[in-house]
């Protein structure tokens, strides 16, 4: 093997050359199989964030505003489930990503495969491991950024993030395509244009089992022309410490991951009825190879003698401009993606070189005019939207070893497609009390894909799908603090081809039925949400197998029927003293409702436990004018769950393979995840310390056949200590 990237190490260099000399008895055909390609895995996120204090003592019980409706209103008006975590929060609960979160935000579960590569599932929906696009909308400020393929979108750190926004039920009407389940916003922080702001943040840690990891960023800034023009830059670097140790061949740690990334928002407000705002991200990850370890071990080595190094870098451009035009506000929104995705697969017997080589590029544009009085008798928001998508998939399978000279197995699944959509919303309030709502998006989709396998043209595919979804809601307001709503909508997700034989599926479509209630009470100090939903989920895209030319392919496939009821809550406290309580839950039974290629009537979705739950401790105590101590701690639980797999059988007349006898029903142990932090802050300067994973949970997250003589696993990072010194410069 010549030409390794040049990312990687002399020393996996060293492994990957070495790696073919060894010998054992993997099937190369569990990597190539007939049907598709395995994604490697990799390390989990350190939960540690670089976040800027927030000025106030922000918290879920504040008067939080959002945008979730394409306009700024109080978190208690809005008539969806809808969690936002303001910046305060993120820091305090040592929040690195999303995964952090997962547990304290009511329905939302996340099963890593990679850093930007999460299984997001919220309310049991889940996307299934097709090769169908996400189920969950990701935006970052007025610009999506998920990718038509799911578990692939950009890795995205928590480092100086205004508030996450996370929408739960379809969201089809304001957001279209991805949003099925729901969508995540990350609101950026933006420039000051009175006066300079920043913070600096350094974190170290020692893992158990492992080695030592760290953390730098920081963010500064600057009005370059006061009240008219802003800059402010966002950078850092983070070694995300490995802990599993490979047996053949011998590599200590090996599960490390580099990540570099860079943020600049550039902000100009010429008059008070206009801004223009500018961001462009960069990220840069390389990962040495996966997080698995053996199943139902105690150990965190991996026997399994494979390695996988990546290499995931990413751009992002997003322009908006909004106009105040009298009373109602002009917005525009433009968004570019570039991201390049290598994987480096390695397996012995006989010796492979797998090269997965991916591009993704994404352009999008939208224009929308809202009303600016939100308590107006009528406001409304109308807006059309275009996005134009292309991803290559180049796939190199070389083969050494053996008296014949290197075989290269290549393929790619180049797929363009063309999205357009216009939307609308309005709401009427007949009384002060009474609001309805209704919205209806139109979305058409254009997909193409023309690949290659092994030199030879596949026939091209071509589709088209479009759909209408609708969104009624109801609020009334028993006071201006406490109110009740109902709201039905419709979730649409296009369909695509399948790479290899090019074949087909369609689209699937969800209808979510939800009443709940929120209340705000006490000054703001007591914030209570109660929602209750049923799931109407039909023509599911999942994998199934398929009989072609007397081949079985594991492709995505449609025809799974999926229903259910949940609830959810989360209360708010702020007591006195200075203490705080968080609490979260959420039942679900989102189960199959037929028989269908991969799945069995009466079972549950794949990794969705049916309890989750979280509770918070803290406490702040003013020690003077300028210092205060602070402690927490934090809990989160999930259920157990399951990773179903058949034996299926196939028809060499009809083609139509139907799941056989179960042959793994394998139970994921309930996961009890308890982290602790306690700190000092004294003028510009935080000192905390923490402990992540205090009492060494190991449960599985996720479960991974490779071959049909290893089961391995994902688990939980093991303990850590950790230090962050923080110093603000506001």
């Amino acid at each position: 093997m010549k030409n390794y990237p040049s990312w990687l190490s002399k020393q996996q260099e060293g492994h990957v050359a070495g790696i073919r000399k060894l010998s054992g008895g993997l099937l190369a055909a569990s990597i190539l199989g007939a049907g598709g390609w395995t994604s490697p895995l990799y390390a989990q996120a350190d939960p540690r964030a670089g976040q800027p204090a927030a000025s106030d003592e922000e918290s879920r019980s504040s008067t939080i505003v959002v945008t979730a409706r394409r306009r700024e209103e109080r978190i208690q008006d809005v008539p969806i489930a809808i969690t936002a975590v303001p910046a305060q929060e993120i820091f305090d609960r040592g929040a690195a990503d999303l995964r952090d979160l997962q547990y304290s935000i009511p329905g939302l579960n996340i099963v890593s495969l990679s850093p930007g590569a999460d299984r997001i599932i919220l309310r049991g929906v889940d996307p299934g491991s097709g090769t169908g696009l996400p189920i969950v909308g990701i935006y970052v400020d007025d610009v999506g950024i998920s990718v038509d393929q799911q578990q692939r979108d950009p890795p995205f750190p928590l480092v100086d993030i205004a508030r996450v926004e996370v929408l739960r039920g379809p969201q089809g009407t304001t957001y279209g395509q991805g949003s099925v389940a729901g969508t995540i916003r990350y609101i950026t922080q933006e420039p000051n244009l009175q006066r300079a702001t920043g913070y600096a943040l350094g974190n170290v840690y020692s893992q158990q089992h492992g080695e030592v990891g760290y953390r730098v960023n920081g963010a500064v800034g600057v009005p370059l022309i006061e009240d008219k023009l802003g800059l402010r830059l966002v950078g850092g670097h983070e070694r995300y410490a490995g802990w599993i140790d490979y047996t053949v061949p011998k590599i200590e740690d090996a599960n490390r991951v580099e990540r570099t990334f860079g943020r600049a928002r550039l902000l100009w407000q010429p008059t008070p009825a206009g801004r223009v705002s500018l961001m462009y991200q960069y990220v840069d990850q390389k990962t040495d190879t996966n997080n698995l370890s053996d199943l139902n071990s105690n150990t965190i080595n991996s026997k399994l003698p494979s390695l996988a190094p990546s290499s995931d870098k990413s751009h992002l451009i997003n322009l908006s401009v909004d106009v105040d035009i009298g009373g109602v506000t002009l917005t525009s929104a433009t968004g570019y993606q570039h991201r390049h995705n290598l994987i480096v697969g390695v397996i012995p017997s006989p010796p492979i070189v797998i090269n997965f080589d991916t591009v993704y590029k994404q352009f999008s544009q939208e224009v929308r005019l809202a009303s600016n009085d939100a308590s107006a008798p009528i406001s409304w928001v109308v807006g059309a939207w275009y996005r134009d998508f292309d991803s290559e998939v180049d796939r190199t399978a070389t083969i050494f070893g053996g008296p014949f000279p290197p075989l290269a197995r290549q393929g790619d699944d180049p797929v363009d497609s063309e999205s357009k959509a216009v939307f609308g919303d309005a709401t009427w309030r007949p009384s002060p009390k009474l609001e309805l709502s209704g919205g209806l998006r139109y979305y058409w989709d254009t997909r193409e894909s023309a690949g290659r396998s092994n030199g030879t043209a596949l026939p091209t595919s071509r589709a088209s799908f479009d759909a209408f979804s609708p969104r009624v809601n109801m609020l009334y307001r028993f006071t201006d603090s406490i109110s009740v709503y109902a709201t039905a909508a419709k979730g649409f997700r296009s369909g695509g081809f399948n790479g290899g034989s090019g074949s087909a599926y369609g689209p699937e479509k969800l209808w979510s039925y939800e009443v709940g209630t929120k209340a705000a009470l006490l000054d703001n100090r007591l914030f209570f949400e109660l929602a209750g939903y049923y799931v109407d989920y039909k023509n599911r895209q999942s994998q199934g197998v398929v009989l072609i030319n007397g081949v079985n392919f594991t492709e995505t496939t449609n025809g799974g029927k999926a229903s259910g009821p949940g609830i959810e809550g989360a209360l708010t406290a702020r007591l006195p003293a200075g203490f705080g309580i968080d609490l979260t839950a959420a039942y679900n039974k989102v189960e199959y409702d037929r028989t269908t290629q991969d799945t069995n009537s009466g079972e549950p979705f794949d990794y969705v436990p049916k309890f989750t739950a979280s509770a918070s401790l803290h406490q702040r105590i003013a020690l003077s004018e300028r210092t205060a101590a602070y402690w927490r701690a934090d809990y989160q639980h999930a259920s157990s769950s399951f990773s179903i797999t058949r034996a299926n059988t196939c028809s060499a007349a009809t083609g139509i393979c139907m799941p056989g006898t179960t042959t793994e029903n394998y139970k994921l142990a309930p996961q009890d995840l308890v982290n602790l932090r306690a700190g000092v802050q004294f003028g510009q300067f935080d000192l905390s310390a923490d402990v992540f994973n205090v009492f060494n949970e190991d449960a599985e997250t996720f479960l991974f056949s490779p071959v049909a003589v290893f089961d391995q696993a994902t688990r939980i990072r093991p303990r850590s200590y950790g230090l962050t010194l923080r110093v603000n410069f506001d």
